[in-house]
């Protein structure tokens, strides 16, 4: 009797810890991603010689993290993810490009529709949301294919 209560309370403490292991490594995850998505941000920041544009910056805002944050989880662990801008004669040409492994072509289109993912803990929304809000903004995304299965973004927005 006092052995199966023992292993009951063993099992409750090794739980408990378990538990703690993964919420910290989410935590730390997390983390990453935010330490490499704002080393990003500020890249984009320095790099912007692009006159100021009428724009919902809120929601641009969410293309930018959204987009950056796919980027990040793309790519292997050290690898950089590459955020520019220039100008392409009238639209602000925005590119993220990641290290990861690429899109298949089946998906591509497909990952612009609502719920598609690919991933365990993915809603799907992340990319039909931008689209969404590029195309209110009378702009365009597109998928650009790069060296060594690389995959840049490009977001495509008219300024006057």
């Amino acid at each position: 009797m006092i052995e199966i209560l023992f292993f009951n309370v063993v099992a409750v403490i090794l739980g408990v810890l378990r538990s703690r292991e993964r919420l910290e490594q989410r935590r730390l995850q997390e983390a990453e991603s935010l330490a490499a998505m704002g080393k990003a941000m500020s890249g984009v920041a320095h790099d912007m010689k692009t006159p100021l544009i009428a724009i919902d910056t809120m929601r641009m805002d969410r293309v930018l993290i959204n987009l950056i944050m796919n980027a990040v989880k793309a790519s292997p662990e050290g690898e950089t993810v590459t955020v520019g801008t220039y100008r392409d004669g009238s639209p602000l040409v925005v590119d993220i490009a990641d290290c990861g492994c690429g899109i298949p072509l089946d998906h591509r289109v497909e990952i612009f529709n609502p719920f598609f993912t690919t991933k365990k803990e993915g809603t799907g929304l992340r990319l039909p949301i931008s689209k969404k809000i590029v195309q209110a903004h009378e702009g365009h995304i597109k998928i650009v294919d790069n060296p060594e299965k690389r995959v840049t973004f490009r977001l495509m927005i008219p300024i006057a």
